[in-house]
């Protein structure tokens, strides 16, 4: 893949400390934001896609691949000494809110700098599952308690997906 190259020979990527807004034509990242739900995975493509172009970013931005997901989890794991990709409830999950709430809200789903991995949005990723079934969506939402390793398919969006972006050169 493309984005693999690219990492190999520039040294790294980074993803989103938060979900994505979407909001006046651009994708915003930011602690406060309610992230932008309700959004198709073909529509969470482009916003992400176009945040290179919006901000003049000298980068390619995409929605986060299954590497990259499972990669934070395994740094998150390592660095706090913790089973946070597995566990389940943290942050906005199991009816806290009957929505999506602003991006860092729940101090237990904030590690490493990331937020929300485990509630509030579940978030597309690039990660391709069948033709019935082509869609994947990471993490858990505000009405669940899965974990931030969990992994939905979808063929089209619902309520409760939104996005996060990843940049990489």
């Amino acid at each position: 893949e493309e984005w693999a190259q690219k990492v190999a020979t520039y040294g790294g990527y980074y993803i989103g400390r938060y979900e994505t807004k979407y909001e006046n034509n651009k994708c915003v990242v930011k602690q406060g934001n309610v992230p932008t739900a309700n959004v198709t995975r073909a529509t969470a493509q482009v916003y992400a896609k176009k945040m290179k172009t919006d901000y003049g970013y000298g980068v390619t931005t995409d929605l986060l691949n299954s590497y990259m997901w499972d990669t934070a989890l395994k740094y998150i794991d390592y660095y706090t000494n913790s089973n946070f990709s597995t566990t389940t409830g943290l942050g906005n999950a199991e009816g806290k809110n009957s929505s999506g709430v602003a991006s860092g809200s729940y101090s237990n789903d904030i590690k490493c700098n990331i937020a929300d991995m485990s509630g509030n949005v579940r978030e597309w990723t690039t990660e391709y599952y069948s033709s019935r079934s082509p869609y994947v969506g990471r993490g858990g939402f505000y009405g669940d308690s899965h974990a931030a390793c969990t992994r939905y398919y979808y063929s089209t969006g619902t309520n409760v997906l939104g996005f996060r972006c990843a940049l990489y050169w």
